[in-house]
């Protein structure tokens, strides 16, 4: 399981995190679309750079509470787990998505 930490930063904090960034990665670029589907939180991710790329994820408590996936989505393949498809190994290979 992945812990995420989130948290409001300051814009100077920002512009010091910019200034010290890995020259290697790309700026990620997304539209994130949030909803609820039978009490479960999902957040749906659109990716314009990279280019080519939606991901949704879900937000849980519990890693045994049964997920339903909304029917109005495809789903094409589970990537929970995968190195590849997190945000640090995205920037590092912006031009090139990831096959599903």
């Amino acid at each position: 399981a992945t812990v995420e930490t989130e948290r409001l930063i300051s814009k100077a904090h920002y512009d010091d995190c910019l200034r010290h960034r890995d020259p290697r990665r790309q700026t990620i670029k997304k539209t994130r679309r949030v909803f609820v589907y039978k009490g479960q939180y999902f957040e749906c991710d659109h990716f314009v750079q990279p280019a080519g790329l939606d991901m949704l994820e879900l937000e849980v408590s519990d890693l045994k509470q049964p997920v339903e996936l909304p029917p109005f989505l495809q789903v094409q393949r589970d990537v929970t787990g995968d190195m590849q498809f997190t945000n640090a190994q995205l920037a590092l290979h912006a031009k090139n998505v990831p096959s599903l």
